[in-house]
């Protein structure tokens, strides 16, 4: 089990862990994402746990089977956070810059444990 945490200038701190599948051999992958100022007014709805988003409030955490699933389900767990949060608005500039920025700190946290797509 490996774990990293990006921080970066402007972006999410994203702390992303490998977990260890023994039956399957192949590993999966969650992520925490800490975005200040965000605190939705809702938690997750059961159709959100299933695409692997477990928790909108702080820290967001999720989790995928594979890499490229893990950077999407972040990006959408991260715009979902915000866009519930009271007194935020988010326009369309706003949700491409959190995903941009979400995306960008996942892909950081995954090339220190050498796992960034290929």
């Amino acid at each position: 089990m490996a774990s990293a945490t990006f921080d970066g200038n402007k972006t999410p701190r994203v702390t992303v862990t490998t977990i260890a599948n023994e039956e399957t051999g192949q590993d999966s992958y969650s992520a925490e994402i800490t975005i200040l100022g965000v605190a939705p007014a809702r938690g997750t709805t059961a159709e959100e746990r299933a695409a692997g988003i477990s928790q909108l409030s702080l820290p967001i955490t999720v989790e995928a089977r594979d890499v490229a699933g893990l950077i999407d389900i972040a990006k959408r767990a991260a715009s979902t956070a915000v866009y519930l949060t009271p007194g935020v608005e988010l326009d369309f500039v706003g949700f491409i810059m959190t995903e941009y920025l979400t995306a960008r700190a996942v892909r950081g946290a995954l090339r220190a444990i050498d796992e960034d797509l290929v």
